[in-house]
């Protein structure tokens, strides 16, 4: 896996994102870069579970409000 890069998004779970790449790639990244990397996809996690919490809890309310009005 020595010139590997990939990403993997889960169907199941947009969230869930999963990168490789090779070791001598890995051995050239700055620590910092590394560091600043996993801040913005924890970040990027977080905004996608609020989203999708949102999300749950609008269709939540518009199905309540759908049986109230029937």
């Amino acid at each position: 896996m020595t010139n590997a890069h990939d990403v993997i998004r889960s169907v199941l779970n947009p969230a869930h994102l999963r990168a490789a790449m090779s070791t001598d790639v890995a051995v050239r990244t700055p620590v910092e870069q590394s560091l600043q990397q996993l801040e913005t996809a924890s970040v990027q996690r977080q905004q996608a579970l609020a989203q999708s919490q949102q999300q749950d809890m609008d269709t939540r309310v518009r199905e309540n409000m759908s049986m109230r009005m029937a």
